[in-house]
């Protein structure tokens, strides 16, 4: 088996390996409160003043009752993914742009909020010091983006932050080994809401072709966003607008009633009276049988 042969099946066991109690907190007795962290727009802006009535959850197709609603104030765990592969190079400001972008970033941060730098292109690796150092552009033309989201996503989290992956990419990856199944396990039980800062080179076709309906199936499943932005020189405005989503999304908790406990949870959020909103929430959860 071949290195990333290998990668691409330790995926596949970790997300298998998620369960619900790594993702929601417990009340006493044992009995799993599920939280969903729900962002409402219109108009690209946060719709605020919402309230529990407001809402209908869904839990495998049966209305669940929420027990309670709140803003999310929580800090952010945050791993900001950054594509420096060799396309990302051209135009040749794009790469000083991304750096400005992350220095305005980082000043958005509150106190609590934790923060993980990464660069990708063939493989990813952290830079350590994320107060001064910011990633370079890379020779190298193979991009592992989806390798690289995966990944990111079974991080740790440090224990009372909300995770958080945030990637900027042109959205080309052609050499991931993660397929689609194990994508969609990855994304679909890992605890991260995605959002990804997906930036338009030229006529970008390679980005509409093949790479963007995979990207908007990742942040669907996580309740993230996509961000579209042509190449710019500057990238401070876009990742604001993603730390401004995160921030503005509400937290709606409930104990599942009515739906067996095991296996995937399908879960549909909706607005009583939504016209012409948009939400954004994870997809569901997955509940680990109970060794006996």
């Amino acid at each position: 088996m071949s290195r990333y042969g290998l990668v691409c099946a330790t995926i596949g066991v970790l997300a298998g390996a998620i369960s619900v109690s790594a993702q929601t907190p417990t009340f006493t007795g044992g009995v799993a409160a599920v939280v969903i962290p729900v962002a409402v727009e219109r108009d690209r802006r946060p719709v605020t003043g919402l309230t529990l009535v407001d809402f209908e959850l869904r839990d495998n197709g049966v209305v669940q009752s929420i027990a309670d609603l709140s803003v999310d104030l929580m800090p952010l765990d945050i791993t900001l993914l950054v594509d420096m592969s060799a396309s990302m190079g051209f135009p040749a400001r794009i790469p000083t742009a991304v750096e400005t972008g992350i220095r305005d970033f980082r000043q958005r941060l509150r106190p609590q909020d934790r923060l993980r730098l990464v660069q990708f292109a063939m493989q990813a690796t952290a830079v350590e010091d994320v107060a001064s150092r910011t990633p370079r552009a890379v020779e190298n033309r193979r991009t592992r983006l989806l390798d690289s989201l995966s990944l990111a996503v079974l991080a740790p989290r440090s224990a009372g932050h909300r995770r958080v992956v945030i990637a900027v990419t042109d959205g080309l990856d052609n050499t991931s080994a993660v397929d689609d199944r194990f994508r969609t396990a990855v994304f679909e039980r890992g605890d991260a809401t995605v959002v990804i800062v997906g930036i338009e080179q030229r006529t970008m076709v390679d980005f509409y072709r093949w790479d963007n309906w995979r990207l908007r199936d990742v942040v669907a499943r996580t309740g993230g966003r996509l961000i579209e932005v042509f190449a710019t020189d500057d990238f401070g405005p876009p990742l604001a607008r993603a730390i401004e989503f995160l921030r503005s999304a509400y937290l709606l908790r409930y104990i599942p009633t009515g739906v067996p406990a095991d296996g995937w949870h399908r879960v549909e959020v909706s607005l009583k009276q939504g016209r012409g909103v948009q939400l954004s929430a994870k997809q569901g959860y997955f509940v680990a049988p109970v060794s006996r």
